[in-house]
């Protein structure tokens, strides 16, 4: 009898776990530094009754620690993805505030424009005076 016969699709709020059990996700072990044993462990669970998706859940069992090796290519591999979240942010902020410089620009642009026209039409109401 497998350990997930009870939980077949269940939403994740309907599963009761045992006290001296753990039931989490492939990412909450991993921040832990368990990885899953193989491929064929663990449970495609929904996370709430509302969510669209769904999360690899693992039992304490089918997980186990870390090697060093593993622990480092995880830890690589987390920091790319800090690095690219961090560098796309940046680049968002710098068109961000291109885009409010350019307007800039263009307001002052028109208020100057709109300034010389009034004092051309003021000049040409005198020449013509």
């Amino acid at each position: 009898m497998s350990i997930w016969d009870d939980y077949k699709t269940s939403v994740r709020t309907r599963i009761n776990v045992k006290q001296d059990r753990l039931l989490l996700t492939e990412r909450q072990w991993k921040l832990k530094h368990y990885i899953k044993i193989d491929d064929k462990c663990g449970r495609y669970l929904w996370v709430n009754a509302s969510c669209p998706n769904q999360e690899l859940y693992l039992w304490d069992e089918e997980v186990r620690k870390m090697t060093d090796e593993e622990l480092t290519a995880y830890r690589t591999k987390e920091k790319g993805k800090r690095v690219a979240r961090q560098k796309a942010f940046l680049q968002q902020q710098k068109v961000k505030k291109e885009e409010e410089l350019l307007q800039l620009r263009r307001e002052i642009t028109q208020d100057i424009v709109k300034a010389l026209l009034k004092t051309l039409l003021q000049l040409k109401i005198l020449i013509q005076a």
